[in-house]
């Protein structure tokens, strides 16, 4: 009777330890199934369009799509599976008779970059960052015949087009383009003047842009940075249709759309230097987030394409608080170091190094400016 009862014992023991494995298995494949739905997977569909400069939709174009991990075809006016990547993709569409449509779009994390880290922890997170999973390129962008434009997803929430920032005109079509059927109604479009010719000092004018690229040092991602002159009036100028305004000197009035990373949001009053700028001069900056010391060290030059230019150096360091805490601690605050190269004779930052040093991590950042194209 006692060997029963322990048989029986042991059969219940065995069924209830089966049952507790099989619930643990199960909730093992939940989670890493919600990991796979939360990231966005490898590819992502891009839809492609192009345009005349007066806006009219042209169909069969053939475009090609390309990033660090590879190289998509489509037509436009239809969609093509492109890899997610942290790189920017570029677009290239030709059409006989057309001046090349050319695009650059910004590669963004997507929202399955926070939701892995939710579920799937930081490895999650790396693995979605390796593959390009955590990365979303804008999903419908509209070419213009003759242009390049920039695209950028972040402020757009919609799944409508996207128009892009004009960068500069393409040029005209080959001789052997122009030889074919073509589009009457598009005009020719000539090749945007290259710096030397307008000269980098000359004062700038509307229509003209200031194009940046901001390095991720950390990752070695790199994105374009473009702020163009829209609206030029006696005392201030306006870029990216009033995301940035600044006085003609240069000084920075207002920055309601941060661009160009820790280069504007942590932006002091003002900007990053101050007018009559000279080695040995010294400053604190006291704002709401941050607490910083400047410094001017000294002057050199610094190459823009093919022209030198006179730079000071401004070295900051200091603090910055993080008011925004995801667990409703209280703020932490960071260490930062900021190196900037200003040039007077533009009145503007030509080089902007920065670094955070945080108990959660490091970013390490760097803005420089690659040309100026003239309208």
């Amino acid at each position: 009777m006692a060997n029963l009862l322990l048989i029986g014992t042991l059969k219940m023991i065995w069924w209830k330890l089966r049952f507790v494995g099989v619930c643990i298995f199960a909730g093992l494949m939940s989670i890493l199934t919600g990991c796979a739905s939360v990231t966005q997977g490898l590819e992502q569909s891009v839809r492609i369009e192009t345009l005349t400069s007066a806006g009219k939709a042209v169909e069969g174009a053939q475009c090609q799509l390309s990033n660090d991990k590879g190289t998509a075809m489509a037509v436009s006016g239809q969609s093509a599976l492109v890899r997610r990547s942290g790189g920017d993709l570029s677009v290239l569409c030709e059409l006989a008779g057309q001046p090349s449509a050319v695009g650059q779009a910004v590669s963004r994390a997507n929202a399955g970059l926070a939701g892995n880290v939710l579920i799937g922890g930081g490895i999650g997170a790396v693995i979605d960052a390796t593959s390009g999973a955590a990365y979303t390129y804008p999903t419908w962008m509209q070419l213009v015949f003759g242009e390049e434009r920039l695209f950028d997803r972040s402020g757009h929430r919609d799944e409508g087009p996207v128009s892009g920032t004009f960068v500069r005109a393409t040029g005209p079509a080959t001789t052997a383009e122009l030889a074919r059927p073509s589009d009457p109604s598009v005009p020719p479009v000539a090749a945007a003047p290259s710096v030397a010719a307008s000269g980098i000092r000359a004062p700038l004018r509307r229509g003209d842009a200031l194009e940046y690229v901001l390095i991720d040092q950390m990752t070695g991602n790199k994105s374009p940075v473009i702020y163009r002159l829209d609206q030029v009036t006696a005392n201030e100028m306006s870029f990216n249709q009033g995301a940035r305004v600044e006085r003609i000197d240069g000084q920075v009035v207002l920055i309601r759309s941060p661009a160009g990373g820790i280069f504007d949001t942590s932006s002091p009053p003002g900007g990053w230097a101050r007018a009559n700028v000279r080695p040995g001069m010294a400053w604190s900056e006291e704002y709401p987030r941050h607490s910083l010391r400047a410094t001017v060290s000294g002057e050199s030059s610094y190459k823009i394409g093919d022209e030198d230019v006179r730079v000071v150096k401004i070295q900051y360091a200091g603090w910055q608080n993080n008011t925004v805490m995801s667990n409703g601690a209280a703020p932490r605050s960071s260490q930062m170091e900021v190196t900037v190269l200003y040039a007077p004779d533009l009145k503007r930052v030509v080089r902007f190094d920065a670094e955070t040093k945080a108990i959660a991590g490091m970013t390490k950042e760097s803005l420089q400016l690659q040309r100026i194209l003239r309208n």
